[in-house]
């Protein structure tokens, strides 16, 4: 059943000036000014795009702006990069309304002031389709509630993907189904650990990307830890691809195993997949660093990080 654009309360949706990323991506123009309401994976992709193509972007952040959980050198990199961009960020402005006009979106603050703009993307969220379930047997919690291997409360009823509220990417959604055709067709697959799921940004020209536990999850849960930080511009790759401020930063255990890694460098979602593979291999530090990684290159990042730990 998927999931679909959540619309908070005040805001009127018309696809026409007040807009979702469902239109976004049917564009056959790009505006020539454009606001973004939220600060998550879409408003940051989105926003960094259009300014990147040179298009008046303004980011409208509820809060400080600041990528939530993620590491505070990590955070405060974002938020230059989004200055560099040209992006007007204006933090601390839930809206209240927003509806189109005559003028333009008209876009009104909790703390009063207002602005038009000539359309408004929504990029708060999105919440799973659930409206498609017509029985009490299968339970609805954030989504379509299911146990660690993604069965709903009706016995042999199965919800992947966006709908069971778990996580809203397209490989999780995937490897769910994956998992669960093996079920049905009688093997015994092993339980995904979705922590061990890469998740990321794809903002210009640096993305961020985080697999497994990040430091606010590990402050979180109490769990002592080492972290390396490497910055990139230790590397000579990172004069060639507006990198200087980028990072590769990985965690692990009192023990040597590694836990997670977080990364902001361009395409970090590639650039983290070998953290995957770590998590997935159970790997400790001591055979993590035999790896040799090609110079000149990010990678090299990542074998330094190993080290330091």
């Amino acid at each position: 059943t998927g999931s679909s654009p959540f619309i908070p309360e005040g805001i009127v949706y018309d696809g026409e000036g007040v807009i979702t990323s469902d239109e976004v991506l049917a564009m056959k123009e790009l505006p020539e000014e454009i606001a973004i309401y939220g600060d998550g994976a879409i408003g940051l992709e989105i926003g960094s795009f259009f300014a990147s193509a040179g298009i008046q972007t303004t980011l409208i952040s509820r809060h400080d702006g600041k990528l939530k959980n993620a590491h505070p050198l990590i955070q405060n990199t974002l938020l230059k990069q989004i200055e560099k961009l040209g992006i007007t960020h204006l933090t601390n402005h839930p809206v209240q309304k927003a509806k189109t006009t005559q003028r333009g979106v008209h876009v009104t603050f909790e703390e009063g002031s207002s602005k038009y703009f000539d359309k408004l993307l929504v990029a708060t969220g999105r919440k799973p389709n659930t409206d498609v379930i017509q029985t009490d047997a299968i339970a609805i919690a954030r989504g379509i509630d299911t146990d660690e291997r993604f069965e709903t409360t009706l016995q042999n009823h199965y919800a992947i993907g966006d709908c069971n509220g778990k996580l809203q990417l397209a490989h999780a959604a995937r490897a769910q189904a994956l998992y669960v055709t093996q079920r049905i067709t009688g093997k015994n697959p092993k339980t995904i650990n979705l922590d061990h799921v890469v998740k990321f940004i794809h903002t210009l020209p640096m993305s961020y990307a985080t697999v497994g536990e990040n430091r606010a999850m590990l402050e979180a849960k109490k769990i002592d830890f080492k972290e390396s930080v490497v910055p990139l511009s230790h590397f000579v790759a990172s004069s060639c691809h507006e990198a200087g401020e980028g990072m590769m930063i990985v965690y692990a255990d009192n023990v040597g195993f590694i836990l997670g890694s977080e990364v902001l460098a361009p395409d970090a979602e590639e650039l983290i997949a070998p953290v995957a593979m770590a998590l997935a291999g159970e790997m400790d530090k001591t055979l993590a660093r035999r790896t040799i990684m090609a110079h000149p290159t990010f990678s090299e990042a990542l074998e330094r990080a190993y080290f330091r730990l």
